[in-house]
Parts: C-alpha cells; structure tokens; sequence
C-alpha cells in the first residue's frame, strides 16, 4: 500500500530500501527503528521483573510494527528486494522517542532512575543507541516541518538542518533582535554567547548550533543577568526586557508550527509542559538544601562526531510527565495545561507529582510575571480550541485519532478486491475508522478512507442483503410481539445482526461530512446498544440520532423502504424501553417455543 502523505495525516508512510538497493548508501534509519523496535520488546517482556516500566499506550502502538519489520526483513534475506514503504503513526513514534530520549536526559539525579532502574534499560538496550534516537528524532521533526513530505524519498545524508528544534544562534538573533538599539542587541549577543556550554574535542571546531531546550536555558540565563547588571540597556529595564523576551517567545512560537498538525495535539502540550518548566526554574530560588535534594533542572550531555549537546530538562515537569503520559487522554492533558499554571508561575493549587522545590526570585518578578502572562497566552491560544470543542460538541470533528498499522492495513485490504464475508467486511470497516475513547473521528484520516472506499457499491449492496435477511427472521406480528420476543431474549442475534447494518452505513455516504456525521453517529448507537442502558436525558440525542438514520437519503432510495422504516422503529422502541426503565412484559413459554419453531422453520427452508 502507498498512500502520499497529507498535511494532518497521521502517518508518516517511510520508505524501507532493500540491502542491494542503491539507497543503502543513504541513512534510511532502519536499523534505528529496529533497535527502538527491540528495546520496546524487551522492554515488554521484562514488564513483570524489579524496576521495570511497563509500555505506555504509545509504546504498544509502535511495537505492532515489529512483524511488519520482520517481515520485510525475511523478503530481504530471501532475495526479494522489494521497495517497501512503512507506515510509522507520528504521534505514538514522537513520544516514543520523547520517552527514551528523557530516560536518558534524566539518568542522574532522579528519584525513579534508581540502580535496578537503570540496569532495566541496560538490559533492554538503551543505553547504547541514543546518538541514532536522537538523529532520528530530529529528522522527524524536519519531514513534520516541511511544506511537502515528498523530500522522504530523497534523503542526503545525516544531519539536523531542517529540525525546528534545531537552533542557529544567528537565525534567532536575527528574529529576536530586529528592531532593537544596536547596544542592546549587541549586549545581548555576547552575553548569551559567553553563557553558552560550548565544547568540542579536536580537531572539530566549537559549534554554534543547539537544541531549542538550551536556547531557552542559556536565553534565560543571559536575560536575568543583563537585568541584573550595571552598564548596559538592560539594567533594571523592564520594558526593554520584556520586549527582548516576548520577541524570543515568538520565535519559540514558530519553532512550534510543525506540531499544529491534527494529529499531535498530545506532542505540542508536553512540550509547552517542558519549557513552560525551563522559563520558570531559570527565574527561580531554591529552597531546599541542594545537598540533599534532586537537582530542579535535568541537564544531559550527549557526544556526537566530537561535539558535546547540552539538553536541561525542568525535574517537576518531567515527572509530570513520567507518572501521566501512560493514562491520560488529548483531552485531560489539555485541560491539565491550563489548570498547571497562573501568571506567577506553577499553581500552588495543582498536584504536582514531585513537590517544586523552588519559587520566583523577587527580584525578577517584575520582568517574569508578564514575560510568563505573554508565554502562557499564546500557550492558550493553542490549546483552547480543542477544549472549547470538545465542551461544546463531545463528539467534535477537530478531535484526533492517533492512527495504527492495523487501520493502513485495514484500508489496503478494503482497496484491494480481495473477496471477505460479510463479518470481515465489518470487522474490517470497524478497524479503518476505530476511534477514540471519547469517540471522536479523525478528520483528516476520515478524509483518506472516505475517497478511496465510499465511492464502492459494496456496502449499499451488503446492507440492502442483510436488511432482506433480517426482515425473514423477524418476528411477525406487529411490535407488541416483537417486545414480548425480542426484549425478553435480549435481542441478542437480531441486535448483532443490526449492528452490522449499522457499521457499514457511514460508507453509504455521498460527501466527507456526512460520512464524518454518520461515524460519529453510529458510534453514539453502539454506546447504547451494547450497553442496554439509557436515560430520559439522552433521549434528545437518540431521537436525533434516528432522526439522521431515517434521513440518509442513499439508504432510503437503495434499501426497501419498509424493511428499513420497520427496523427503525425497532431499534426506537428498544431504547424507549431502555430509557424509561421499563421492565418488558414476560411473554409466555409457549409463544417463546413457537417464535424459536418459526425461526428454525424459516432457516430449514
């Protein structure tokens, strides 16, 4: 299967070149995705023993594509050299990565990282394969901030260009910068330049680049002192600060574009968490005795090709980090972020996972709290949308999936013409567009499956059968008889039976919305109907649900219309019954005996 990758998509299709192929020249980073792949299997199967951490969700989503790996890899040794293209789910594959790449920021002087704890991911390979995650990280970054992702296909070697987070220092002085008086600009240079950790090993030269994590620090450091001291515009300046430090903050702004995809809503609030950290522990006293306390920041260097990479992490936000990311849902973080922090800093009314051991200094509270005000709007302003949706509308279409290996095969199967029963088509169907706990649709995947597979007659066809048999095995006699047969059994095969109707009607549909509509409706049916439960307060949402079935205007036209009005009046009466909290009235042994004779008569037949 290739499907080109769009703009809010949530895969990242990579290409996997065979070894005789002229590409293995290049770095296609498939040995780095068979290494994380291994370390998340060992990782799994050492889940029961002393100091293990059992996978997160993510971690399990990537550890699917390891038979899809081995499988390409036995291809290969056979001698069929085949191209492939491997779909790789951005979101879970970033907070992999994120995950295993702060387990080794943070190796010393966390509480966790205890000697078994590190003795697990020894065990499991970690230790030995950070420079390769960390290029590989990067280069994710870069194919998520290109304008077109067709430049996949031809990668020139290894480096960090591209990657947001990747900084030059004189691409952001030229942005933080402009407009400023030459003295102060000037000041501000060389004071960040004489704060930066630089450090290299001969014969390379020092380098001028780092990662967005130590540009915030070392900004920070600079910006304090310069307040601070004496003999420069800065001193005491609180204007000339603040317009210094929002323009840097504007700068970190565009840095974060490329997660404005749809799809990593989760990816961009844990790393306004982490700098969010970072700005607050730069301006902030300790209170406790260093000593004996872990550190307040996490600072990791790692070396590569001689050059060392400075990467501060902020300890409260990273155990934040550490005890949530395995549970909680877009949403919750969401809201989470808006309720962790006030314009003076971190909520003292939050629940911290490790205690802040620090606070604001007061003598840079006069440029912190409106530095920070400014930071946390535009945090806002990214995040509120998706908390403003999904209040208003549960079900709001701007929700994303986190899309699977298991939903691209699933599309691949339904595009091929390939014959499965019936139960397949369904199970299938159900897979390409699986969504959510809060049953939200992903729109933009929404979009890809609904041009390649609802312009098919199949589905029209499969229902209008499956209506026909239904309508042989109901029971005659009106609805009375159908609640006194149906309700006291439960319903059970004809509710199966109609569920699978119910599946297949989103591919009916003849536009994107209505599709969108159809999915997110018939998921709000199952909730339902599965449970057997109901109130009189959904009754609104269950009448418009029948409301949008009976109007679907390609079933009304291609179904038998009296077949279709009769099972809607069915699974209506079902839920009135459900939400009223009506006992149904026990029908008689004998007319049960004769319903279940005229079934198995019907089916003889």
């Amino acid at each position: 299967m290739s499907i080109s990758p769009l703009l809010g998509s949530t895969n990242l299709y990579f290409p996997y070149f065979p070894s005789s192929s002229a590409h293995r020249d290049l770095h296609d980073f498939s040995s780095t995705i068979k290494k994380v792949l291994f370390i998340l299997s060992r990782q799994h199967h050492l889940r029961h023993e002393r100091g293990s951490i059992p996978l997160t969700t993510a971690g399990r989503e990537i550890s699917r594509l390891n038979d899809c790996l081995l499988h390409m890899y036995a291809f290969d040794q056979q001698g069929e050299h085949i191209p492939f293209t491997l779909p790789l789910p951005l979101a879970p594959l970033l907070e992999v990565l994120e995950d295993l790449l702060k387990t080794l920021i943070c190796s010393e002087g966390s509480p966790e990282f205890t000697a078994t704890y590190q003795q697990f991911f020894r065990r499991c390979g970690l230790l030995n394969i950070s420079g390769e995650m960390l290029f590989f990280h990067s280069y994710m970054r870069s194919s998520l901030n290109s304008d077109c992702l067709t430049n996949l296909f031809s990668i020139t070697g290894i480096s960090f260009v591209g990657d947001p987070f990747w900084i030059c220092e004189q691409d952001m002085f030229a942005f933080v910068c402009k407009d400023l008086p030459f003295s102060a600009s000037r000041s501000f240079q060389e004071r960040f330049l004489s704060r930066k950790p630089i450090s290299s090993r001969p014969p390379r030269a020092p380098h001028s680049l780092n990662f967005i994590n130590g540009a915030i620090f070392v900004f920070g450091l600079s910006l304090r002192e310069l307040f601070l001291l004496d003999n420069n515009l800065f001193y005491q300046n609180v204007d000339l600060t603040q317009e210094l430090a929002c323009r840097f903050i504007d700068f970190l702004s565009s840095r974060l574009k490329f997660l404005s995809h749809p799809c990593l809503i989760k990816n961009l609030v844990w790393e306004l968490f982490k700098f969010s950290g970072l700005f607050i522990e730069i301006f902030s006293i300790r209170h406790a005795n260093p000593a004996t306390e872990h550190p307040v920041i996490y600072n990791r260097r790692m070396w590569l090709s001689n050059q060392s990479i400075h990467i501060p992490v902020s300890s409260v936000e990273w155990h934040l980090s550490f005890y949530k990311r395995a549970s909680i849902s877009e949403i919750e973080l969401c809201e989470l972020f808006l309720m962790a922090y006030t314009d003076e800093g971190r909520s003292p009314n939050f629940d911290w996972p490790l205690a802040p051991v620090s606070s604001i200094s007061e003598r840079f509270r006069p440029i912190f709290s409106p530095i920070f005000s400014y930071w946390l709007d535009l945090c806002r302003a990214r995040i509120a949308p998706y908390v403003q949706a999904h209040t208003s509308f549960s079900v709001s279409l701007s929700r994303p999936l986190a899309c699977s290996l298991e939903q691209c095969a699933a599309v691949a199967v339904l595009e091929s013409s390939q014959e499965i029963c019936d139960y397949q088509y369904v199970a299938v169907c159900e897979l390409a567009l699986q969504a959510s706990k809060d049953q939200s649709v992903s729109f933009a995947y929404a979009q890809t499956v609904f041009l390649k597979l609802c312009s098919s007659e199949r589905p029209i066809l499969w229902i209008k059968n499956r209506l026909r048999k239904l309508q042989l095995s109901a029971p005659v006699g009106g609805m009375a008889l159908v609640q006194h047969s149906c309700f006291a059994s439960r319903m059970t095969s004809l509710r199966e039976d109609f569920m699978f109707v119910l599946r297949l009607l989103p591919f009916c549909e003849t536009s994107l919305l209505s599709f969108c509509q159809m999915q997110l409706m018939i998921k709000l049916f199952f909730k339902y109907l599965k449970t057997r439960k109901g109130n009189r307060q959904t009754m609104s949402s269950w009448l418009s649900g029948i409301f949008l079935l009976s109007s679907n205007e390609n079933i009304r036209v291609t179904a038998q219309h009296s077949c279709w009005s009769y099972w809607l009046d069915l699974l209506f009466s079902h839920f009135l019954s459900a939400s009223l909290e009506e006992e149904p009235v026990a029908s008689s042994t004998q007319n049960r005996e004769e319903w279940l004779s005229r079934k198995r008569k019907r089916e003889e037949d």
